[in-house]
């Protein structure tokens, strides 16, 4: 008996002096750094002994370094959106998770431990799209996708460009409200082709978005509901839509990177991020919408994020596949038949 406690021992010992100076490599956004290094960083670095460095930059940026590294990958885990964790699925670029050991997925809601339906990802936020409306000047409120297209509408509406992550997806919607979806978006296409010359801008930023919304340029806009703290706080009178079609679901993602030497890390990594704790502070700090059901917040708290069961079962899931495998050529027709042309 004592022989075999001091194999187990010795087993434990090893491993954790093999992991003392290991860097551990997550590639993420590059904003809340600060809320990232006191919850995640150090906790997990004190935990196992490791040296957690992070790589920033936006979802292409990163996706393309993954690419460039392919072969002798430079970073363990990475997070994305849940369209560009597909893109790196379709190349090879993240690993199969083994869901054994991560227990605290059993703690998240069914749809967020495998968004991307192929075992390379867990979703551990979710935002939703909708549209932000100015509600002193339309009192009576909006409805569906279709107000968009409203006489009184498009000449102070913006629309994301379909290189947004909110582009294509709002292409979709406007098609489903006019009889077609994401399978079929000639109904959107042509809508948008009709209105094109009358609305304000085709908008590429966020940060473009709200600049118009406070010089009285833009009262309706699609958008992500992450954003609407930052629309309330210009103190104009906007309001939020949930459009009667629905507000599809867009959800943050973390995945293991192909060919990682920290594959049993990883995991544990993982599991440290979807905990109660770490999801909590997150969503109070950073705005991000947990995954995890058992994490318990305010009204208050909560005002500004997609959160509780009421909510969450109202969000449509867009079909990743078809997506990725559509948008190359849907930017190809948006640019000869919306940014030029008639």
């Amino acid at each position: 008996m004592r022989s075999k406690l001091a194999l187990l021992f010795l087993v434990f010992l090893l491993h954790s002096l093999a992991l003392i100076g290991r860097n551990f490599v997550v590639s993420t956004w590059g904003y809340g750094y600060d809320v990232y290094r006191l919850t995640e960083e150090k906790p997990f670095e004190k935990r196992y002994g490791v040296n957690v460095v992070y790589e920033f930059g936006n979802n292409s940026d990163r996706l393309t370094r993954l690419l460039m590294h392919k072969d002798d990958p430079k970073v363990d885990v990475v997070y994305f959106t849940d369209y560009y964790a597909k893109k790196a699925e379709y190349l090879g670029l993240l690993e199969k998770i083994d869901y054994s050991r991560i227990p605290n997925v059993e703690r998240l809601y069914k749809f967020a431990v495998d968004p991307l339906k192929s075992e390379r990802a867990v979703a551990y936020s979710v935002t939703r799209i909708g549209i932000v409306y100015r509600k002193d000047k339309y009192p009576e409120g909006l409805k569906s996708w279709k107000d968009l297209l409203r006489d009184d509408v498009v000449s102070h509406l913006a629309l994301p460009d379909i290189t947004l992550t909110q582009g294509p997806i709002v292409l979709m919607m406007l098609s489903k409200s006019l009889g077609g979806g994401q399978y079929n978006v000639d109904p959107g296409f042509k809508a948008i082709k009709a209105i094109k010359n009358k609305i304000v801008k085709f908008y590429f930023k966020t940060s473009e978005l709200l600049t118009m919304f406070k010089r009285d340029e833009v009262w309706v806009a699609p958008t992500l509901h992450l954003f609407y703290r930052s629309f309330k706080k210009t103190g104009l009178d906007v309001e939020w839509l949930d459009p009667v079609e629905g507000s599809p679901a867009v959800f943050n993602v973390i995945a293991i990177v192909k060919g990682t030497k920290n594959y049993d890390l990883a995991h544990e990594y993982i599991n440290f991020v979807l905990s109660d704790g770490i999801q909590r502070i997150n969503a109070l700090k950073l705005g991000n919408s947990p995954m995890n059901r058992f994490v318990r917040l305010s009204k208050e708290e909560s005002k500004y994020l997609t959160y509780g069961d009421e909510t969450i079962k109202k969000l449509l899931f867009i079909d990743m596949d078809t997506l990725v495998s559509n948008l190359d050529e849907w930017i190809e027709r948006w640019n000869n038949e919306i940014l030029s042309g008639d």
